[in-house]
């Protein structure tokens, strides 16, 4: 299970398939070597690609690399064959380029990139010094070439940081390989300059030298060169790694100065070492090095990848971008950020890319804050060549701006085919339609070399767009500026005059939003910034409605000054006003009014009488303060002082008759407020509707007789001027004087005779005549007013003789006593006389039968519809013409008694009945039975 569970887990490590023989012995390595790079195989080595031209070039991180890396890194440093096979092969290694990261495949930057580095030293490296430097005699010029071999040391460094980034082997126990490598290396190159600088001196001077001069124990060195290599390397090496412990047992010591001074030098040199060696030690424990850190994260990607099964390509994508991050250094510098404060951080920001963010095409001619918010809201983030950024159809959730690299834009159609639309390279931007239109990406964006992106969240671009409205108006319009001259932009022509018209109502809505929250500073900023104050919203409302509503008086001035329309009508009917009243602001209602602001308030007769029936006396008065047709009806023609009286509301009814509202104005049954007032028995209301109503007939009755006054005094005029015409003239002049001034007397009849010419009369004649003028003159309003009081009020009759007192005192004091049934001047009651000829009611029709109602339904006989007649007499002798009956009285269906026609509705029933009908008729039930 171990091994199985183990076998699973190294499919992901560099070294995919390959056994790890760190301990195998150098023949069977080479015998694996062979294996691999078999002559038959060799056309199927996976390192070798193909160009288009024929050429061939080696994967940096291919297999045989690899295994190049492993079995010969120690051949490298002794056999020069192996070391120029290795020159060979760089040649035709290809490469990432440090800036780009983009692979390097040609061969001519290959070689010069070779050559301008490591190529010179490394073929020192490979020349035989040694056989060299015996040819040219032993010199020791010659001899110092051979420390050029000490530069291979690089390989062995490169070797072991492979190593410690292949997570198959222990990051601990390669860690303590490569400190043991180099503290073996470091006092195995002072071991052999140990010994140089013994075996420089003559044989003669052998005494002067440290190993010639030395006695361990009873064994002396006095002519080494005769000792065996082995022990010779074994001392010259025991003295070199107690001197870099600087243990110092003292019994191998400098002989000579040059001794001296290379082992001060030595020692010097230990302290670094055994700093560098103490610090790896204490990093291996506490396991805080960036290599474990990146070793931790790839083991953990690792294992994710390989429990979600995903893909191979998306596993080495993966990788190199982990592997990215820890050779560029970001994956420590957002830890290192992170700590920082966020003002810090902001000011780290600003100084890193608000150069670049400056200089993006799409920011052009926004404020510097806007600038500042978008710099300290970017994310730095780092893409190989290949990669994609935004794959076209995703959602708009980000988009990027980039600061190093080249990427491309792609549109990938239907069947698969790619079509690059545009390049993008430093200082551009990508992924932005889509954020700001709200539509999936359009296109999908690519990596062509090493990119270095700033990222910026969708949600947090748009709460900054939001704070910095202006600078979002700024980017739309930037944006339509490049609908005309990038072709990409120009393809999504109809989503950015959607989004136009889209933002053109969201900004309609947050003007409205403001003027609702009375936020008067966002106001402003939004007009500043181009907001139509006169825009409504999807219910016609305007921010005045709204500022209206909430009584902000403030938002109320600033939009009036906007020249906004102050009687704006929204869907529901109403204006900034009507908003105002029913929000009952009274100073705003004031400021609206001060400004020629009205009401138009639609059927403002049935508003009237909710308000009424809700008892809202409050709204009720602000509507009148607003100037709302305080005689306006409802659909019945019934006005608000209407159902005031009916309902006894004394406060609603006073409050609209002091507002001059019509007291004699009649609904489609023909009463009026105080016919209301009566029928409900409101005895509160009946006094002051009484008053009211002699109050208003008083002043038009003034009004009238001075009106026939002026009217008598211009015929004069008229006459005397006609009297120097001729006779045709006077003649037509006597006809208009006598129609215009002639007024028309009543008599007791019910006719009207024409008056005649004034003659010398006695003064009792003239003032009965003028009493009958004032009366004749009197509106159909205040007579019907005055049968009402004579209906309302109980009492015996009195006679009128003082009539004919017009003056304002009297007639107010005339009506205010007037009794039951008043008397005219021809001895009949005015109820009798004038009322029902001058009553201007509207025309009614009635349904007359010529029996009594209650006759039995199988002597009943058709009746007949006929108007309404201006008096009984009047219905009497109509019912004899059509019926030939002569009827006494005129009755109800009830079988009341039906005194005057006005008191007959429209479609009413009446019936004629005489003297005989009315001593036949008995009880209606009786009636019935008898029948039956």
């Amino acid at each position: 299970m171990v091994s199985a569970k183990r076998n699973k887990d190294q499919n992901e490590y560099e070294l995919q398939g390959f056994d790890d023989d760190m301990d195998a012995s150098v023949g069977k390595r080479l015998r694996k070597f062979v294996k691999e790079f078999s002559l038959n195989k060799i056309s199927k080595l996976r390192s070798l690609e193909r160009l288009p031209l024929g050429n061939y070039y080696i994967l940096p991180d291919s297999r045989n690399i690899a295994l190049l890396a492993y079995y010969f890194c120690e051949m490298r440093l002794s056999i020069p064959e192996i070391h120029g096979l290795d020159i060979i092969i760089k040649f035709f290694l290809a490469y990432n380029d440090s800036e780009t990261y983009k692979l390097v495949v040609d061969h001519r930057s290959i070689a010069k990139r070779y050559i301008k580095s490591d190529f010179i030293l490394d073929v020192l490296g490979c020349f035989p010094w040694d056989t060299i430097y015996k040819g040219l005699g032993r010199r020791e010029e010659v001899r110092y070439l051979v420390w050029v071999r000490l530069y291979r040391v690089r390989k062995v460094n490169e070797f072991f940081g492979k190593m410690e980034k292949d997570i198959r082997i222990s990051y601990f126990g390669i860690r303590i390989v490569k400190l043991l490598a180099v503290e073996f290396y470091c006092t195995h190159t002072a071991a052999c300059i140990f010994y140089y600088l013994a075996t420089t001196l003559p044989p003669s001077k052998e005494e002067y030298t440290w190993i010639g001069s030395l006695q361990l124990g009873g064994y002396s060195y006095e002519n080494f060169r005769a000792i065996d290599i082995g022990k010779r390397y074994v001392t010259s090496l025991y003295w070199a790694i107690l001197t870099m412990a600087t243990v110092g047992y003292g019994d191998i010591h400098a002989v000579n100065a040059r001794e001296m001074i290379f082992v001060m030098i030595f020692v010097s040199f230990d302290m670094i070492l055994g700093a560098y060696l103490i610090g790896n030690m204490t990093a291996l424990i506490v396991k805080g090095s960036s290599t474990e850190r990146f070793r931790d994260k790839m083991t953990s990607l690792i294992k994710f990848m390989n429990r979600n099964g995903l893909p191979k390509e998306l596993r080495q994508q993966m990788k190199k971008h982990v592997r990215l991050q820890f050779e560029t250094g970001t994956m420590s510098e957002d830890s290192v950020v992170d700590y920082l404060p966020m003002t810090i951080r902001s000011k780290v920001s600003q100084t890193l890319y608000s150069s670049i963010v400056e200089q993006v095409p799409l920011f052009a001619g926004c404020s510097t804050e806007f600038i500042s918010e978008i710099v300290a809201k970017v994310i730095e983030e780092h893409f190989l060549p290949g990669e994609v950024v935004i794959q076209q159809g995703g959602a708009s959730d980000q988009f990027y701006i980039v600061a190093h690299g080249i990427l491309e834009e792609v549109l990938v159609a239907e069947d698969g085919s790619e079509e690059v639309v545009a390049q993008l390279d430093a200082e551009s931007i990508c992924g932005e339609v889509g954020v700001l239109c709200n539509i999936p990406q359009p296109f999908t964006v690519r990596v062509v070399e090493l990119c270095r992106l700033l990222r910026l969240d969708k949600n947090s671009f748009t709460h900054i767009v939001q704070i910095y409205f202006n600078d979002g108006r700024k980017l739309i319009n930037n944006l339509l500026e490049w609908k005309d001259t990038d072709a990409r932009v120009g393809q999504l022509a109809a989503e950015i005059t959607f989004l136009v018209a889209k933002q053109q109502a969201e900004l309609a809505l947050m003007v409205n939003n403001a003027a609702f929250q009375g936020d008067i500073a966002q106001l402003k900023q939004l007009v500043k910034a181009g907001a139509v104050t006169a825009r409504a919203d999807y219910d016609g409302r305007t921010p005045l409605h709204l500022a209206a509503s909430k009584g902000y008086d403030a938002v109320v001035h600033f939009l009036i000054r906007e020249g906004v329309d102050l009687n704006a009508i929204d869907k529901f009917g109403c204006t900034p006003l009507l908003e105002a009243v029913k929000g009952g602001h009274d100073r705003t209602i004031a400021i609206l009014l001060d400004h020629g602001a009205e009401l138009h308030l639609k059927e403002s007769g049935s508003f009237l009488c909710q308000t009424v029936m809700t008892g809202n006396n409050e709204l009720l008065r602000r509507l009148i303060e607003a100037g709302v047709s305080i005689s306006a009806t409802d659909y019945d023609k019934r006005t608000a002082l209407h159902l005031a009286a009916a309902e006894g509301a004394f406060q609603v009814a006073k409050m609209l008759i002091d507002s001059e509202a019509d007291v004699f104005a009649q609904d489609r049954w023909g009463r009026t407020p105080l016919d209301e007032a009566v029928l409900h028995n409101r005895t509160s209301i009946i006094p002051i509707l009484k008053e009211a109503a002699v109050k208003r007939n008083l002043v038009k009755t003034i009004s009238d007789w001075k009106s026939t006054v002026r009217t008598r005094k211009l015929t004069a005029a008229a006459k005397a001027e006609s009297a120097e015409s001729d006779s045709n003239g006077q003649e037509s002049q006597k006809l208009v004087e006598t129609k215009e001034s002639s007024p028309r007397l009543v008599s007791s009849a019910g006719t009207s005779p024409r008056l005649a010419r004034p003659t010398a009369t006695s003064p009792r004649t003239i003032r009965s005549a003028e009493s009958s003028l004032s009366i004749e003159r009197q509106p159909a309003s205040e007579r019907r007013l005055e049968r009402l009081v004579t209906l309302g009020v109980a009492g015996p009759g009195r006679r009128g003789s003082n009539l004919s007192d017009t003056s304002s005192e009297g007639l107010a004091a005339k009506y205010r006593t007037l009794p039951a049934r008043t008397v005219g001047f021809s001895g009949q009651t005015i109820e009798q006389s004038h009322f029902a000829r001058m009553n201007p009611l509207p025309r009614r029709r009635a349904t007359i039968f010529p029996y009594h109602p209650w006759t039995p339904s199988k002597l009943r006989t058709l009746g007949k519809v006929e108007w309404v007649c201006s008096t009984v007499d009047e219905l009497l002798d109509l019912a004899f013409h059509e019926f030939g009956k002569h009827g006494k009285k005129v009755l109800n269906q009830d079988g009341g008694e039906i005194s005057s026609c006005d008191l007959i509705g429209d479609l009413d029933k009446v019936y004629v009945v005489d003297e005989d009908d009315i001593q036949n008729a008995g009880n209606p039930k009786q009636e019935s039975k008898k029948t039956d």
